[in-house]
């Protein structure tokens, strides 16, 4: 890999391609990702409590993201600063990396990618199912409407 232009210990990031750390288990080897594949880039900062269901220390979360290792990730004081970051390169299944200094990260990324950036990172898959369930039940206004109407048709 090239002279990297932004280094911490989640993350290497040179002229042309990311080198994710700790991503595979259990060898713990990295992930190089080239840049021309980066569709969209998603960031936020780690919240412990709230971040549970949606991130993971290393591997698979709730979502489609496969997460490198950071057995941090849920564990930090009120103090913490790093972010959560995911890559999306168009395959099924997203990259995710804690980053320690997200302002040099992003500012260092931007102008070597196409990709655009989100400030969150994606939904559970559970979250998808509610939601997606929600959009095909009937409000509680709805129901009490198609009642009226059925009793209408009845009289």
């Amino acid at each position: 890999m090239a002279l990297p232009l932004y280094k911490d210990k989640f993350v290497q990031l040179s002229e042309n391609n990311i080198a994710l750390s700790m991503y595979y288990f259990p060898t713990g080897t990295c992930k190089i990702i080239p840049l021309q594949k980066l569709r969209a880039v998603y960031y936020k900062k780690q919240q412990c409590m709230k971040d549970l269901i949606r991130t993971k220390d290393w591997g698979m979360s709730f979502s489609n993201v496969w997460w490198a290792c950071d057995l941090r990730r849920h564990i930090h004081g009120p103090s913490n600063e790093k972010y959560n970051v995911v890559l999306d390169t168009g395959s099924a299944i997203k990259k995710g990396f804690s980053v320690e200094n997200i302002e040099t990260f992003i500012e260092t990324l931007r102008p070597l990618t196409y990709a655009i950036f989100r400030d969150d990172i994606p939904q559970t898959l559970f979250r998808k199912l509610c939601k997606a369930e929600s959009q095909t039940t009937l409000s509680p206004t709805e129901v009490a409407t198609n009642d009226q109407d059925v009793g209408h048709r009845n009289s």
